[in-house]
């Protein structure tokens, strides 16, 4: 009896250490796959970041796709110019937009084709000169043409944009082009235009690198879309530094 007690308890005890033994082996293999698990998610965590990290940090040619257009806007250094206008288009009696001047006879609004017609025609006739200086500002057409037109316009003013899809269209294709008007634009935006006076600057910013009228084009067709990253994105399209 005392044999057979001493055997159970023999085979109890290396049930035990067999337990034991199968509990350390366990915890081990366990512990190894986590390790090994946790140093791949850990290795693709990684991977993610950079992947991250390439996409949201652009390259130093990206942030100078077109850094000259971006600096001048941020700095505002045309806000003197876009100051100037308004200043010199306040002393001639501008309070609207947009207003233009044939030969130094005012018009206001965005009027039809026929009412500039008219009056083109009669500076024509009439053999009137200009008295609206024209210094330092975008132009197109012919300096010894005998008409010359200067607008104050606004790129967020909805009846500019009219007058320069329609009535200013026209006359650049009958006119301008035909080398008998030059066409002179200033900057008036109106202070109740959110967008107005930097859309202003944003195109003189263009003027720098030769591309006010395209800007100019720009800017009227796509009149409910102006704030500063908008105006970015114009530079980006029409190819700028």
């Amino acid at each position: 009896m005392e044999k057979e007690f001493k055997k159970e308890i023999e085979a109890l005890e290396k049930s035990t250490y067999i337990l034991a033994l199968s509990l350390v082996l366990a915890s081990l293999i366990i512990a190894a796959s986590v390790f090994y698990t946790g140093g791949i998610i850990s290795a693709n965590i990684q991977k993610l970041n950079f992947s991250v990290a390439q996409v949201n940090v652009p390259t130093n040619n990206q942030t100078s796709e077109h850094l000259q257009f971006d600096q001048c806007l941020d700095n505002g250094t045309k806000s003197q110019i876009v100051q100037r206008d308004m200043n010199y288009g306040t002393q001639l009696g501008v309070s609207g937009t947009p207003t233009f001047f044939i030969n130094g006879k005012e018009i206001v609004g965005a009027q039809p084709y026929d009412t500039f017609k008219q009056e083109i025609e009669a500076a024509l006739a009439e053999g009137t000169s200009n008295n609206i200086s024209i210094t330092d500002s975008p132009s197109k057409g012919l300096d010894t043409a005998t008409v010359v037109i200067v607008e104050f316009s606004d790129f967020q003013c909805p009846y500019c944009g009219s007058a320069a899809t329609g009535a200013v269209a026209q006359i650049m294709k009958d006119y301008v082009d035909t080398g008998k008007v030059k066409l002179v634009f200033k900057n008036f935006p109106l202070s109740f235009h959110q967008y107005a006076e930097k859309a202003a600057e944003a195109a003189e910013c263009a003027r720098d690198q030769g591309k006010f009228w395209e800007m100019h084009d720009k800017l009227f067709s796509n009149q409910n879309a102006l704030t500063v990253n908008d105006l970015k994105g114009y530079a980006g399209k029409l190819g700028l530094n």
